[in-house]
């Protein structure tokens, strides 16, 4: 066995195997690791080019600013900054754990409340206005019948986008409509719309060949040309709802404060305020803990388990 003790060089050369160790008994999904590296790499560019120090060197005041640069001149989301500084943390804890450094320096730094979850400043698409954003795609085209169903799923069914990314056909019994979703955390059940499943059939009649991967044969398939065929991954998800959001004037080309999210949001939202039921809104978006659920009563103070077809939202 060997005890010799890790030398901070080879730490920082191969720390993304250190964290995978670390993280889900050593077996973490891979796309979480993805996501790991790529935020911990771009902290490492602003340390040396902007901080012009160490990774391992900080301190909590620098992890701050840090914080403070993402959002000031970065411009993002609160809840993006969060997951930046997760995966910072891991990186601090993985070190501290291997006796590199003393304390965990992004231990107590967090990114802070989200507006989006501001009771008076949440935003949402009303039943008129997804109906709007449903308009705008034509409705054939293997590529328009891609993105009216992902808008259906994230805007009527409340999937996130690495819900999106990560469905398998294998996922869906298309005879009872239930899809088994891969969730960020644990995974759940949804219970689509007659609509949905139609559309669902229509997109893959005509789509052409998927590749099949770890995860299944994949619900929705790229049309880039490095990777036609193979699972959409959550950067071309976001892409397609962000030019959707741009083209209906929802959201300015300079504006990054509207997410794929707001597509969840709005489904939360719509299906309160047809049900008046926070428990149904807590079912259909899968959330562990009412308490999260409670931001979908901040506009307006049981048929089988299709809630959504409250929303009266034409996909077809």
């Amino acid at each position: 066995m060997n005890t010799q003790p890790i030398t901070l060089a080879y730490f920082m050369d191969n720390f993304i195997e250190f964290i995978k160790r670390d993280s889900a008994n050593g077996r973490p999904a891979q796309d979480t690791l993805n996501t790991y590296t790529s935020n911990i790499k771009q902290f490492f560019i602003w340390c040396y080019s902007i901080s012009n120090q160490q990774p391992l060197s900080c301190t909590p005041e620098d992890i701050k600013e840090y914080r403070n640069y993402l959002w000031e001149k970065r411009q993002l989301r609160v809840s993006t900054v969060s997951l930046k500084l997760t995966a910072i943390r891991r990186f601090f804890e993985a070190a501290l754990l291997r006796g590199l450094i003393q304390i965990n320096p992004a231990n107590d730094v967090y990114a802070g409340e989200d507006p989006m979850l501001n009771l008076q400043t949440t935003k949402y698409l009303n039943e008129n206005k997804l109906q709007e954003l449903i308009n705008l795609i034509p409705k054939d085209g293997v590529t328009n019948l891609r993105s009216r169903a992902i808008i259906a799923l994230m805007g009527l069914q409340g999937l996130r986008t690495v819900e999106i990314h990560r469905a398998s056909i294998e996922d869906i019994d298309f005879n009872t409509g239930v899809m088994l979703v891969r969730g960020k955390k644990r995974d759940g059940r949804v219970y689509l719309r007659q609509d949905t499943v139609k559309l669902l059939i229509t997109y893959l009649k005509v789509r052409g060949f998927a590749q099949r991967d770890d995860r299944g044969t994949p619900l929705f398939i790229s049309m880039a040309y490095h990777n036609k065929g193979g699972r959409i991954s959550r950067c071309g998800v976001r892409d397609i709802i962000n030019k959707l959001f741009i083209q209906a004037g929802i959201k300015a080309m300079s504006n990054n404060h509207l997410s794929c999210h707001l597509l969840r949001h709005s489904c939360g939202t719509n299906l309160y305020m047809r049900t008046k039921d926070l428990r149904v809104v807590q079912e259909v978006l899968r959330h562990k803990k009412i308490d999260t659920t409670t931001k979908y009563a901040h506009i307006h103070d049981q048929m089988q388990k299709r809630y959504t077809e409250e929303i009266n939202i034409d996909i077809l």
